[in-house]
């Protein structure tokens, strides 16, 4: 019975070992599985501090050859406005993200920034169109 309570602690002894000596995932194995998870299609909402919002779509792809593109729309007092992305940025589990649009013939230009945190894109953004610059909140999920 010794032997037996013996062999079982000496087996319990090297899990706890070998356990403690596993390495984690490194850094870049980390960004790319987070790069990875952020390719793909999101829809959700964006809202102004002056409480005005509606809908947000973004299409991200990462190509190994070209890096990050993707495509952007929103919505502004119901309809819909298609957007130029002209930038991406992925570091870790954090975007960054810019593009070009045009409401009733005046151009602006948002950035997004923000992170992916519990399976969820969210941040600030800011906007500045020719008149009026704006700023608020944004947060999408996988469409």
């Amino acid at each position: 019975m010794k032997s037996v309570s013996l062999l079982v602690s000496c087996l319990l002894l090297g899990t706890v070992a070998y356990a403690a000596q596993t390495k984690p995932a490194s850094p870049a194995a980390a960004k790319q599985s987070v790069a990875t998870i952020a390719a793909g299609e999101y829809a959700g909402t964006w809202k102004a501090t002056n409480e005005s919002g509606g809908a947000l779509r973004l299409k991200l792809k990462n190509e190994s050859s070209t890096g990050w593109s993707g495509e952007a729309s929103f919505t502004f007092d119901g309809a819909n406005i298609p957007a130029k992305v002209t930038s991406i940025k992925v570091d870790g589990a954090k975007l960054e993200l810019v593009f070009e649009w045009e409401i009733q013939g005046t151009p602006g230009k948002s950035r997004l920034s923000g992170e992916w945190k519990e399976g969820r894109l969210k941040g600030k953004y800011d906007s500045t169109p020719a008149e009026a610059a704006g700023e608020g909140t944004w947060e999408l999920a996988r469409a």
